[in-house]
Protein backbone atom coordinates (compact mmCIF):
# COMPACT_ATOMS: atom_id res chain seq x y z
CA UNK A 1 0.00 0.00 0.00
CA UNK A 2 1.58 3.38 -0.76
CA UNK A 3 1.09 5.69 2.35
CA UNK A 4 0.49 9.23 0.81
CA UNK A 5 1.72 11.32 3.83
CA UNK A 6 5.12 9.66 3.93
CA UNK A 7 5.47 8.40 0.15
CA UNK A 8 6.90 5.08 0.07
CA UNK A 9 5.18 1.91 0.22
CA UNK A 10 4.50 0.25 3.49
CA UNK A 11 3.96 -3.18 3.82
CA UNK A 12 1.96 -5.29 5.96
CA UNK A 13 3.36 -8.47 8.23
CA UNK A 14 2.28 -11.02 5.80
CA UNK A 15 3.85 -9.21 2.80
CA UNK A 16 7.13 -9.03 4.66
CA UNK A 17 7.32 -12.91 5.10
CA UNK A 18 7.10 -13.63 1.61
CA UNK A 19 9.55 -11.51 0.01
CA UNK A 20 12.87 -13.52 -0.15
CA UNK A 21 16.07 -13.26 1.80
CA UNK A 22 18.75 -10.92 1.25
CA UNK A 23 21.24 -12.55 -1.09
CA UNK A 24 24.15 -12.73 1.13
CA UNK A 25 27.99 -12.07 -0.65
CA UNK A 26 30.51 -14.61 0.38
CA UNK A 27 33.91 -13.43 0.16
CA UNK A 28 36.94 -15.21 -0.14
CA UNK A 29 39.71 -14.76 2.50
CA UNK A 30 42.52 -12.63 0.79
CA UNK A 31 45.75 -14.57 0.39
CA UNK A 32 48.81 -13.81 3.45
CA UNK A 33 50.94 -12.51 0.83
CA UNK A 34 47.99 -9.82 -0.36
CA UNK A 35 47.81 -8.67 3.26
CA UNK A 36 51.02 -7.97 4.24
CA UNK A 37 51.23 -5.97 0.79
CA UNK A 38 48.36 -4.03 2.01
CA UNK A 39 49.91 -3.82 5.34
CA UNK A 40 53.24 -2.32 3.74
CA UNK A 41 51.28 -0.03 1.19
CA UNK A 42 49.02 1.19 4.44
CA UNK A 43 52.40 1.64 6.73
CA UNK A 44 53.99 3.14 3.75
CA UNK A 45 51.10 5.81 2.87
CA UNK A 46 51.32 6.67 6.57
CA UNK A 47 54.97 7.14 6.53
CA UNK A 48 54.46 9.44 3.33
CA UNK A 49 51.72 11.37 5.81
CA UNK A 50 54.35 11.46 8.51
CA UNK A 51 56.81 12.92 5.97
CA UNK A 52 54.67 15.53 4.44
CA UNK A 53 53.46 17.16 7.56
CA UNK A 54 57.30 17.56 8.62
CA UNK A 55 57.74 19.10 4.91
CA UNK A 56 54.85 21.24 5.27
CA UNK A 57 56.43 22.78 9.00
CA UNK A 58 59.95 23.26 7.60
CA UNK A 59 58.37 25.28 4.66
CA UNK A 60 56.36 26.78 7.48
CA UNK A 61 59.57 27.50 9.30
CA UNK A 62 61.87 28.27 5.97
CA UNK A 63 58.64 30.96 5.19
CA UNK A 64 59.47 32.67 8.71
CA UNK A 65 63.06 32.54 8.96
CA UNK A 66 62.69 34.36 5.75
CA UNK A 67 60.05 36.95 6.91
CA UNK A 68 62.82 37.58 9.83
CA UNK A 69 65.85 37.91 7.26
CA UNK A 70 63.82 40.54 5.25
CA UNK A 71 62.76 42.49 8.11
CA UNK A 72 66.44 42.79 9.38
CA UNK A 73 67.76 43.76 6.35
CA UNK A 74 64.79 46.35 5.85
CA UNK A 75 65.64 47.60 9.00
CA UNK A 76 69.63 47.61 8.28
CA UNK A 77 68.69 49.40 5.50
CA UNK A 78 66.90 52.54 7.29
CA UNK A 79 69.92 52.36 9.68
CA UNK A 80 72.08 53.01 6.42
CA UNK A 81 70.17 55.71 4.88
CA UNK A 82 69.86 57.26 8.14
CA UNK A 83 74.10 56.62 8.76
CA UNK A 84 74.83 58.38 5.69
CA UNK A 85 71.91 61.15 6.28
CA UNK A 86 74.22 61.76 9.38
CA UNK A 87 77.36 61.92 6.92
CA UNK A 88 76.10 64.22 4.53
CA UNK A 89 75.11 66.77 7.42
CA UNK A 90 78.79 66.54 9.35
CA UNK A 91 80.47 66.51 5.94
CA UNK A 92 78.33 69.62 5.31
CA UNK A 93 79.32 70.96 9.03
CA UNK A 94 82.82 70.17 8.87
CA UNK A 95 83.62 72.55 5.62
CA UNK A 96 81.07 75.62 7.04
CA UNK A 97 83.69 75.35 9.73
CA UNK A 98 86.93 75.21 7.19
CA UNK A 99 85.51 77.67 5.49
CA UNK A 100 85.22 80.00 8.54
CA UNK A 101 88.35 79.11 10.02
CA UNK A 102 90.07 80.13 6.26
CA UNK A 103 87.99 83.57 6.60
CA UNK A 104 89.59 83.69 10.10
CA UNK A 105 92.79 83.00 8.95
CA UNK A 106 92.74 85.54 6.46
CA UNK A 107 91.31 88.17 8.30
CA UNK A 108 94.38 87.67 11.01
CA UNK A 109 96.53 87.79 8.15
CA UNK A 110 95.46 90.36 6.80
CA UNK A 111 95.20 92.75 10.53
CA UNK A 112 99.04 91.04 10.58
CA UNK A 113 100.21 92.82 7.27
CA UNK A 114 98.53 95.71 8.64
CA UNK A 115 100.23 95.99 11.88
CA UNK A 116 103.85 95.55 10.32
CA UNK A 117 103.18 98.25 7.85
CA UNK A 118 102.29 100.03 10.54
CA UNK A 119 105.49 99.41 12.20
CA UNK A 120 103.25 99.65 15.31
CA UNK A 121 105.11 98.14 19.03
CA UNK A 122 103.46 95.33 20.67
CA UNK A 123 102.15 96.55 24.22
CA UNK A 124 103.66 96.09 27.15
CA UNK A 125 102.37 92.36 28.63
CA UNK A 126 100.39 92.69 32.13
CA UNK A 127 101.30 91.05 34.76
CA UNK A 128 99.01 89.87 37.36
CA UNK A 129 99.24 89.53 40.89
CA UNK A 130 99.68 85.51 42.01
CA UNK A 131 97.75 84.64 44.78
CA UNK A 132 100.50 84.88 47.24
CA UNK A 133 100.70 88.55 46.22
CA UNK A 134 96.71 89.20 46.53
CA UNK A 135 95.29 89.98 49.34
CA UNK A 136 94.06 87.28 51.27
CA UNK A 137 92.35 88.19 54.69
CA UNK A 138 88.33 90.23 55.02
CA UNK A 139 90.30 93.47 56.41
CA UNK A 140 92.72 93.93 53.74
CA UNK A 141 89.91 93.75 51.23
CA UNK A 142 88.10 96.01 53.64
CA UNK A 143 91.06 98.80 53.02
CA UNK A 144 91.43 98.71 49.45
CA UNK A 145 87.18 99.08 49.22
CA UNK A 146 87.33 102.27 51.68
CA UNK A 147 90.09 103.27 49.54
CA UNK A 148 88.32 102.88 46.12
CA UNK A 149 85.15 104.69 47.70
CA UNK A 150 87.50 107.92 48.38
CA UNK A 151 88.42 108.09 45.08
CA UNK A 152 85.40 107.34 43.33
CA UNK A 153 82.29 109.79 44.94
CA UNK A 154 79.19 107.91 44.76
CA UNK A 155 76.21 109.92 43.55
Amino acid sequence: MLNALKRRMTMDEDQERRLPPPIATVRRPLPDAQIERVRAAATEVEQLRLDRDHAVDEQKRAYALCDQAKNRIIQLEETISDLKARITMYQIERDQAVAETAGAKRTLKNLRSLLDSAELEPAPAQTVASDAEAPNNFQQMQQIDEEIRKLVPLK
